[in-house]
């Protein structure tokens, strides 16, 4: 292998990247990519401020407080933002009188009466809603409950207690189990929280290197089939070929994470019109993701495109010779097959680093080329792997490639003007064992 085969290298690329994006379904997949990565974190905001919020449907509340504890509105409204707009409405009025007031008010609304049992010394709360009400008994019950809660405070506070004082002699315990290796653990990230970064990561980065290594067997069938690649190869090494489809298509995958970058910054942009900063601040810190977004840095962003770039190109080597390998859509059928089991086993071991716990197992997937691109970006920001492993698991993919492409200047010729039946490996080492000289 020398500079020789990669001589029209320049004109491949340029050819088969105007090609991708005059394809249609290529500008679909952006589009599709664009509006998922602008639309995410508004969404996020308002599931976020649906489910923590839990606005109340109930907008005036008729208290009976038959007790010597004043119940202060502003405490009440401080415990959920969302019942800042209920209005209390206190009446020492029998409860028919209540119910007949709430019912020429049109508002849904609710009567609670708060008494005391002096032979018990406790006190109840009673809430009462029409008989045609629509409003769920859940969310009567945490309005109740909030109430309550409001009451406590406020009897504890006429004895002169603290909320620090509440909060001491009001609060439970717990007991935990844990073995050396999780207390030494505990300063890290949640492992259910690790499993979810990792399981979002593995996906995104398989399907778009799924739709690149697709293409590229495609593209290559598709001008077998048609002949085209027979005149190609007058003006073009077979191995430059190879080189301009596999830079295309990473440039296509890199346009890709681009077009979601981009994306994530105007939906970033608009969320913070729309909700303002520190609703991604909480939903961060909701998710438990602060300690993660803590260790970004510029050298973890390398480390992500640096394993991403490598990862790709050992897929796509593989995805070229099982393309040239191919004859017909069944043998092109059986080469996306096994490319996406590749795919598929690399992110199943990478999911099972954080189930597994096994320091061997970990071992394996840092360094086995189709787990590494999964694995080790996420860790590696996670913290549960160090550079020297980064730079070992790069080196052995470094190899790999290298060998590919000797491997494919020597076969590549063969395969592209091979008829017939699909190329086995076995063959493949032949021609090479043959072209070695």
């Amino acid at each position: 292998m020398n500079n020789k085969d990669f001589s029209g290298l320049d004109k491949v690329f340029r050819f088969t990247f105007t090609q991708n994006m005059k394809n249609k379904s290529s500008m679909v997949i952006l589009l599709v990519f664009l509006t998922l990565s602008v639309i995410s974190l508004p969404v996020a905001s308002i599931i976020y401020d649906k489910v923590s919020s839990s606005r109340s449907d109930v907008k005036v509340i008729y208290l009976k407080n038959e007790t010597s504890i004043d119940i202060r509105t502003e405490d009440f409204k401080s415990v959920n933002p969302a019942y800042k707009d209920i209005e209390i409405i206190r009446s020492q009025a029998d409860l028919d009188s209540l119910f007949t007031k709430m019912a020429e008010d049109k508002r849904p609304g609710i009567v609670i009466d708060v008494v005391s049992d002096p032979g018990t010394f406790t006190y109840n709360f009673a809430a009462y809603k029409t008989g045609d009400s629509s409003l769920s008994d859940t969310d009567i019950s945490k309005l109740t409950k909030a109430l309550s809660d409001t009451f406590d405070r406020a009897r504890f506070a006429v004895m002169g207690v603290s909320d620090e004082q509440i909060q001491l002699f009001s609060s439970g315990y717990s007991v935990k189990v844990s073995t050396l290796e999780q207390i030494l653990d505990s300063g890290k990230t949640d492992s259910g929280i690790e499993s979810a970064i990792t399981t979002v990561y593995d996906l995104v980065l398989m399907m778009l290197v799924l739709f690149s290594v697709t293409g590229i067997i495609t593209g290559i069938l598709t001008e077998k089939s048609s002949k085209v690649i027979e005149s190609l190869i007058i003006s073009v090494r077979p191995l430059a070929l190879l080189g301009g489809k596999i830079l295309s298509a990473m440039c296509y995958t890199l346009l890709n994470m681009f077009v979601i970058g981009a994306g994530l910054f105007i939906s970033y942009q608009i969320n913070g019109i729309m909700f303002g900063s520190r609703s991604i601040q909480e939903i961060v810190d909701s998710a438990g993701l602060r300690d993660v977004v803590s260790r970004m840095d510029f050298l973890s962003v390398v480390v992500l495109i640096v394993s991403c770039i490598l990862g790709f190109l050992i897929f796509s080597m593989i995805a070229g010779l099982s393309g040239a390998a191919c004859s017909s859509t069944e043998d092109l059928n059986e080469a996306s097959i096994a490319i996406s089991l590749c795919l598929i086993l690399g992110v199943y071991i990478s999911m099972a680093v954080n189930l597994v716990n096994n320091f061997g197992f970990s071992v394996f997937a840092y360094l086995f080329p189709c787990s590494s691109p999964f694995i080790i970006p996420v860790n590696y920001i996670l913290g549960k792997t160090g550079m020297p492993v980064v730079l070992l698991s790069w080196m052995i993919q470094i190899i790999i490639i290298a060998a590919l492409f000797v491997f494919s200047s020597r076969v590549y010729r063969s395969l592209i003007i091979h008829s017939g039946n699909r190329v086995k490996i076995r063959q493949m080492l032949q021609m090479s064992k043959s072209n070695e000289n």
